[in-house]
């Protein structure tokens, strides 16, 4: 990120730059792309991120965030349930 700091910083949100060079960057070593509804999950119940922090590390809108939660909680049930 430092080679490129001019241009993270004219982005629009850099955090979400950040965000989605670092997921690209896990995805790339660990073989395995989460999705955006798990990244969330694991912001909020195992960071402990507020919405509004999530909506800004990822560049996604506070709603989406709330929706990308629904969506987890709904899996885990699903998975509890199967």
């Amino acid at each position: 990120m430092a080679s490129t700091w001019t241009s993270v910083v004219a982005e629009r949100r850099p955090s979400a730059w950040a965000w989605q060079r670092f997921t690209q960057t896990v995805a790339r070593r660990s073989g395995r792309t989460s999705t955006a509804v798990e990244d969330t999950h694991l912001l909020h119940h195992e960071l402990l991120l507020s919405i509004d922090q999530i909506a800004t590390v990822t560049g996604a809108e506070p709603a989406t965030v709330c929706a990308r939660l629904a969506a987890a909680r709904r899996e885990q049930m699903s998975g509890n349930n199967g």
